[in-house]
């Protein structure tokens, strides 16, 4: 049984493991990937995203959004006083947009240089790094 806190801890250990799984089967590959080779591995990363959409959803956690990146964007705005809102969390939206932004810049010059494998395992090494950072932070403990 997982308690709320240490959801987030869960779900990114889950999902490195998923990512951990779609590396090791590019890595045992060759570009250009097919058929099955590619089918798999994105199969897999599908897990881990909607793995990670569905933990956001269910802690209703203000700009941890992983479905749509416009939402953090149009939260922008629409938090604004000039708009009626309260609480302005441009700082925390701008961070994430420009951390989404900069992971697919990273991911895509990776990728054309031939380095799909690689990118995979930097993707599972930052999951790992906030798995660990989560269950420090909540106090989870793995038994």
């Amino acid at each position: 049984v997982v308690n709320r806190s240490q959801e987030p801890s869960v779900a990114t250990l889950v999902e490195a493991a998923l990512v951990l799984g779609a590396f090791a089967l590019a890595a045992a590959q060759t570009p250009p990937y097919r058929d099955v080779g590619v089918t798999v591995p994105i199969t897999l990363l599908g897990f881990g995203m909607g793995l990670q959409n569905a933990t956001a959803r269910a802690l209703a956690v203000p700009d941890l959004t992983t479905t749509v990146l416009t939402l953090t964007i149009t939260g922008i705005p629409a938090d604004s006083t000039l708009a009626g809102g309260q609480v302005s969390r441009v700082g925390r939206r701008l961070v994430g947009v420009v951390s989404m932004f900069l992971g697919a810049f990273v991911g895509v010059v990776l990728i054309e240089a031939g380095h799909g494998a690689l990118t995979l395992l930097l993707a599972t090494m930052l999951l790992v790094g906030v798995t660990v950072t989560a269950a420090r932070k909540s106090g989870a403990k793995f038994s």
